[in-house]
């Protein structure tokens, strides 16, 4: 546990030496960049708690809780735009644009690199299904699982919301949807995919959820002390079901989600108090790019050295920062005449 406490320690550490007034008007773009920084912080510590072999469920399960985070901000930020924008020809570019070109080319980069460097040999059905992000069972990257989960929302989200005008009947049949993917969790064989997808089949939908009927939930959280005592009963439970999640499916995906739901709430309260955390908001505008590299990295070619660790920590960080910065910029280039405006959803 000692780990763990420490491990937020930093965390909260960086935090307020980050925490600054902003002197402009805080927006939604803006609090998802914060929220995204969170989201993708607990995915590299939770893949450098299990690589490290630190045996605490609380860092091994960080990067679920991103997951989570990154899922339920999908959803209401996908319902939020469609309100404004409805489904066009605009919203499946912007998905090709945003999501599977930068994956595709930088899978196609590591399979390449892997190919004339290490000397490893792929099928052409494996480098097809793994460029495509359609590989169920032997994924190059095991951690890029999500990207072929998020694109199968897109397109149910993008269909069901074109020949569908009626609110609650659309928000009942993405719920349909999750019921299906989490009924693959223990379909045989065992894929890791299917399991991924079960636990976290109903974020997707609920973020839009939240995002169709949030402004009913604010007239009733409409304080500060009321959010503030739902995070406190959040944490309660969170302390009560804490023993029991790696033993039961169900506990799992609550905790995941209360552990969300808190750190999300937070943002949300450090805004409005006017405070702005500048590491989160950039780590955030880099969050999906730093997702593409974080995972091979340490699972592929094992940057993490076990005998320096603190050195091979701090160059595994340098270099996947250094790489997202570069390979955003130059995304941003190829796609900056075909997306109108990057800071949509």
């Amino acid at each position: 546990m000692k780990s763990s406490y420490l491990l937020w320690i930093v965390i909260l550490f960086f935090a307020m030496v980050f925490l600054n007034k902003k002197n402009y008007k805080v927006d939604s773009y803006t609090v998802t960049s914060q929220i995204k920084g969170i989201a993708i912080l607990l995915v590299i510590f939770g893949h450098l708690s299990r690589v490290a072999e630190i045996h605490n469920p609380i860092l091994n399960l960080l990067g679920a809780n991103g997951v989570c985070i990154f899922l339920l901000i999908s959803g209401y930020g996908l319902y939020k735009s469609s309100e404004k924008k409805g489904i066009t020809f605009s919203y499946w570019k912007k998905r090709i644009v945003t999501v599977l070109i930068p994956y595709s080319l930088i899978t196609g980069i590591f399979l390449l690199y892997d190919r004339f460097f290490l000397n490893k040999e792929y099928s052409k059905i494996y480098i097809l299904k793994n460029i495509l992000g359609i590989d169920n069972l032997t994924r190059f990257d095991g951690t890029m699982w999500y990207i072929q989960f998020i694109l199968s929302w897109y397109i149910v989200f993008g269909i069901v919301f074109y020949f569908n005008k009626y609110k609650a009947l659309r928000i009942s049949i993405l719920f349909l949807f999750s019921i299906i993917f989490y009924s693959q969790m223990n379909r045989e064989p065992f894929s890791m995919y299917y399991y991924q997808c079960a636990v976290h089949s109903f974020w997707f939908p609920i973020g839009v959820l939240v995002g169709a009927y949030g402004e009913r939930l604010r007239t009733i959280v409409n304080s500060k002390s009321k959010i503030i005592f739902i995070n406190l009963i959040t944490v309660i439970f969170i302390y009560l079901i804490y023993g029991n999640i790696n033993t039961n499916n169900n506990l799992y995906m609550l905790y995941n989600f209360s552990v969300a739901v808190v750190l999300i709430s937070t943002i949300l309260i450090i805004y409005s108090f006017k405070k702005y955390i500048y590491l989160l908001d950039y780590i955030g505008s880099i969050s999906f790019y730093l997702y593409l590299f974080e995972g091979v990295f340490i699972y592929n070619y094992n940057i993490i050295n076990k005998d320096m660790p603190i050195f091979s920590f701090f160059l595994y960080f340098f270099i996947i920062t250094a790489l997202s910065m570069i390979y955003k910029r130059i995304i941003e280039l190829v796609t900056g005449k075909v997306l109108v405006n990057k800071k949509t959803v």
